[in-house]
C-alpha cells in the first residue's frame, strides 16, 4: 500500500470519539455498522425509494484538456453504491417519511406543479452555466469530484443564491452555487463541497429534499384548489421532512469526504461555512468547533426527537454544521472510510 492509499496520510487532522480532535495519528479503525434498508409504503404514486434507486450514470471522461483540480491526490472509487456511505439517521428518518400518509398525494401534485422544469427555466435565465469552455477551472473542480465518485458530471449554474450550494432535479439534476460560497472555499474545499451534491445524487435525495424545501409553498397552492385539504395534508408532513432534510447532509458529506480524500480539508469546508467569511477565521479553533458539535449531536435525547423535528422545521436550511463536522469525525475513525480506501465497498448493480 503505497503513503497515497493510507488513510493516515489523507488528513492531517484525526478524531477519536474518546480523544476527540488532536493532531498527530489516527487511531486503529473498527468496523462500522451496516445500514438498513428504507421501508416501503403503501399508496399511490409515491417518490422513488432512495434505498432502491436505479444506478447512477458513471462518470463520462472529457476528451478536452482540463486544468489541474485541487491539491490532493487522486483517490478514485469506480462504480461505488450510496449504500457504501449512507448514514443510519438518514436512512431510519427516510424510512419514517416514507410510512407518513399523504406523502403519496404530495408529491402528485409536486409533479403536476411542473416545479422542476419551472426551476429549470428560471436558473438558465439568471444565473451563469459553468462548464469546459466557461468558468473552466470551477468546472474541472466539478469533474473531479465526479471522476472520484464515477457519477456523471451534472449541469453547473453561478449565481446570488440565499444557500451555498444545492441539487434541483431528479430526472436531469443540475447543481447551483453561490458565488460568495465558492469564493469563501479553497480548491480541495470546493471539490468537497461538489462531492457532497454528487453524494445527494447518488443516494436519491433529490426529490425528496425539493419536496421538503418548498412543501409549505406546495400546500399553499394546493390548498387554493382543494378547499384547504393540501394546507392540512402538507401540515402534517413539513415537520418529518424538514427533520430528514437536515440529518440527510450526513451521508453527503461523507461522500464529500470521498471527493476531498482529507478529513482537514472537509472540516475546514463545514467550519467556513458556519463561520462565514474571512476576517476572525484565524482565531478560530477547529478542534473546539468538532468538540461543540459532538456535545449538540449527543444532547438530543428519545423524549426531546419530536420538539426537536418542529424546532428544525421552523429554521428550515439551518445545516447543523458543528454537529455534522463531529458526525463525519467519527465516521472517519469508525473504519468504514479506511475500508472504501482499500476498495472495499458495495458497487452499484451488486
Amino acid at each position: 500500500m503505497t503513503a497515497r492509499d493510507r488513510p493516515d496520510d489523507l488528513g492531517r487532522i484525526e478524531y477519536t470519539p474518546a480523544d476527540g480532535l488532536r493532531m498527530g495519528e489516527a487511531s486503529t479503525p473498527s468496523s462500522g455498522a451496516s445500514m438498513p434498508a428504507a421501508a416501503e409504503s403503501s399508496g399511490e404514486t409515491l417518490p422513488p425509494d432512495p434505498a432502491r434507486e436505479p444506478a447512477a450514470a458513471p462518470h463520462e471522461p472529457e476528451t478536452a484538456a482540463r486544468p489541474t483540480a485541487g491539491d490532493t491526490a487522486e483517490h478514485r472509487f469506480p462504480g461505488i453504491d450510496a449504500r457504501s456511505f449512507r448514514d443510519r439517521r438518514d436512512a431510519e428518518r427516510m424510512a419514517r417519511v416514507r410510512l407518513l400518509k399523504g406523502l403519496d398525494f404530495v408529491y402528485s401534485r409536486f409533479l403536476n406543479l411542473g416545479v422542476e422544469g419551472a426551476m429549470a427555466q428560471e436558473t438558465a435565465a439568471q444565473a451563469v452555466q459553468i462548464h469546459a469552455g466557461q468558468g473552466v477551472a470551477l468546472w474541472a473542480l466539478l469533474d473531479r469530484a465526479a471522476r472520484v465518485l464515477d457519477v456523471r458530471v451534472p449541469e453547473l449554474y453561478l449565481g446570488r443564491y440565499d444557500s451555498a450550494m444545492q441539487t434541483i432535479g431528479h430526472e436531469r439534476p443540475f447543481i447551483v452555487t453561490d458565488v460568495d460560497y465558492v469564493e469563501l472555499l479553497d480548491g480541495d474545499e470546493v471539490i468537497f463541497a461538489f462531492g457532497r451534491e454528487l453524494g445527494h445524487i447518488l443516494l436519491g435525495h433529490v426529490t425528496y429534499k425539493m419536496l421538503a424545501r418548498s412543501i409549505g409553498a406546495i400546500g399553499d397552492t394546493v390548498g387554493t384548489f382543494t378547499l384547504n385539504v393540501g394546507s392540512m395534508v402538507t401540515t402534517g408532513l413539513e415537520a418529518p421532512l424538514r427533520d430528514w432534510d437536515q440529518f440527510s447532509e450526513f451521508s453527503a458529506d461523507r461522500a464529500g469526504l470521498l471527493a476531498a480524500g482529507r478529513l482537514d480539508v472537509a472540516l475546514s469546508a463545514l467550519f467556513k461555512q458556519a463561520a462565514g467569511g474571512q476576517r476572525f477565521f484565524d482565531q478560530m479553533n477547529l478542534p473546539a468547533f468538532v468538540e461543540q458539535g459532538r456535545r449538540a449531536l449527543y444532547a438530543e435525547r428519545p423524549a426531546g426527537t419530536r420538539l426537536s423535528a418542529i424546532a428544525r422545521s421552523l429554521q428550515a436550511g439551518a445545516p447543523l454544521l458543528a454537529a455534522r463536522a463531529a458526525a463525519l469525525s467519527e465516521w472517519y475513525a469508525g473504519g468504514e472510510f479506511s475500508a472504501i480506501l482499500r476498495g472495499q465497498y458495495t458497487r452499484r448493480g451488486a
